[in-house]
């Protein structure tokens, strides 16, 4: 629970937000070479950066293999660099564009207290590891206005998303290496 909380209050202080602009603040507006209040279109460029901390993280691949645990085995018990981008526009006040991309690559280093298994291959116990766990994430977004106002919202849209997995297990000297590529595609509508 303290562990929780720290983190909590940790990334409440270290999480920046960068906008570059803004749709509704006109005087934000009026000072960009970009965004004129009178445009038809409008731009956002976001930058997030901030710190991950994993709180639980299991692994089996195969039946006969190991339950790998990545916060107690893997060292993923510490906090991890995060970023995330995303580019909007709005097009006449009602055709809305989000290109969002949120990569995830963390890599650690263990000595395993026990034989493990991953997808048939055994990495012997105290056998030093090199592993790695990235999870990139995009999504493209599109949501259409019913209303151009500011002050009324009532949109419906449509969003793609492709989530890429990529888990390693390697010994530290090469000779054993084990690697699990994954890509997904998914399809979201919403209606706010």
């Amino acid at each position: 629970m303290i562990k929780i909380l720290l983190v909590l209050a940790i990334s409440a202080m270290l999480i920046c937000t960068i906008a570059f602009s803004s749709y509704g603040n006109e005087a934000i507006m009026m000072k960009s070479l970009i965004n004129k209040p009178n445009n038809w279109y409008q731009t956002q460029l976001s930058l997030e950066l901030g710190f991950l901390d994993v709180l639980s993280h299991k692994i089996q691949f195969g039946s006969n293999g190991s339950v790998f645990d990545y916060v107690k085995e893997g060292s993923q018990d510490v906090l991890f660099p995060f970023s995330r981008i995303s580019a909007d526009i709005k097009l006449n006040k009602r055709h809305n564009f989000t290109f969002l991309i949120q990569p995830l690559d963390i890599g650690t280093k263990a000595i395993v207290e026990r034989d493990i298994i991953i997808d048939n291959q055994t990495f012997p116990k105290m056998m030093p590891l090199n592993l790695r766990y990235g999870f990139a994430f995009y999504r493209l977004s599109y949501l259409y206005d019913f209303w151009k106002a500011d002050e009324k919202e009532l949109g419906i849209g449509l969003s793609f998303q492709l989530r890429n997995a990529t888990i390693e297990f390697s010994s530290s000297d090469g000779n054993y290496l084990q690697a699990i590529e994954m890509s997904v595609l998914c399809q979201y509508s919403s209606f706010a």
